[in-house]
């Protein structure tokens, strides 16, 4: 009979453990997920940057000489350079 009460015990005692276990494993993969979501965010963030640095660095190499009230008209003024390269490329 003691015997039995022991057994009992410790299956009771594993069987709280395997659930706490269980409950913590749902939070991980939980916290998981959205850090790969943040992840995801932060490495399109990074092209988008990347992607104006290289334009930035385009302007500067090539000497575009605009003047420019934001971001869109620079981005605007740098195509027509590169338009106007590219004509003149193609004309030789």
């Amino acid at each position: 009979m003691v015997r039995t009460y022991r057994n009992a015990l410790e299956a009771n005692r594993l069987e709280m453990h395997w659930k706490k276990l269980c409950e913590q494993e749902q939070r991980s993969q939980k916290r998981n997920r959205e850090l790969l979501k943040d992840f995801e965010r932060v490495a399109q963030q990074a092209l988008v940057f990347d992607s104006r640095t290289q334009r930035l660095k385009a302007a500067k190499v090539f000497g575009v000489q605009c003047k420019f009230a934001d971001f869109y008209s620079f981005v605007n003024c740098l195509s027509k350079y590169f338009h106007n390269k590219d004509k003149a490329s193609s004309t030789r």
